[in-house]
């Protein structure tokens, strides 16, 4: 992070690049009817659903679909081999969302 004239941090270029992909992918859910919810309650661990407009559950995503999700619906390109372009973690051969 850097610090400008007035004080506000901004982020790497590459982190801002991710930050705008992640705009995107919200972006491009919502115009596919789509979004992201979590549900956390007392009795199961945090749980990350895909859902449509009516609140149909379309699935439970783990932590690395929803990251490979924002990926897809964000713009970031995939590298040969699966993993994105930065290589973080590798992608889900289970398809798309």
């Amino acid at each position: 992070m850097t610090a400008n004239i007035d004080g506000a941090a901004t982020p790497r270029p590459e982190l801002a690049a991710h930050i705008d992909a992640a705009a995107s992918a919200w972006d491009s859910l919502a115009a596919s009817g789509r979004r992201v919810a979590f549900e956390d309650t007392p009795d199961r661990p945090l749980q990350i659903r895909l859902r449509d407009d009516d609140d149909n559950d379309l699935g439970v995503l783990t932590g690395v679909e929803l990251f490979d999700l924002i990926d897809q619906e964000g713009g970031i390109p995939m590298a040969s081999g699966g993993a994105s372009v930065a290589g973080e973690r590798p992608a889900d051969d289970r398809g798309s969302y």
